[in-house]
């Protein structure tokens, strides 16, 4: 069962992920995956996007945020066609 078909969805938000970087990962066939991994143990978020689908990374502005944080996210522009373009968010 392929719930990314089976269930139609064209984006998936994913926390905790615990990816790797340097290490590749089975991503299902016409997906893109957009992910920010944790710099230490564990963690990390990530976004599966159709690739009929176009994308753009969004990366947000973070020095006016309270500091130290440990917010992991990853942004996406989404737009689909010519239809509006709008933000997706995996916190």
């Amino acid at each position: 069962m392929n719930v990314l078909i089976d269930f139609k969805i064209d984006i998936l938000c994913i926390t905790e992920t615990w990816f790797v970087e340097g290490v590749n990962y089975c991503i299902p066939v016409g997906f893109a995956l957009i992910r920010q991994d944790r710099e230490c143990h564990a963690g990390g978020v990530a976004i599966l996007v159709k690739n009929s689908i176009t994308w753009r990374r969004l990366i947000l502005e973070e020095k006016s945020w309270i500091s130290p944080h440990s917010l992991e996210y990853v942004c996406v522009t989404v737009q689909y066609k010519y239809e509006k373009s709008f933000i997706v968010c995996s916190l």
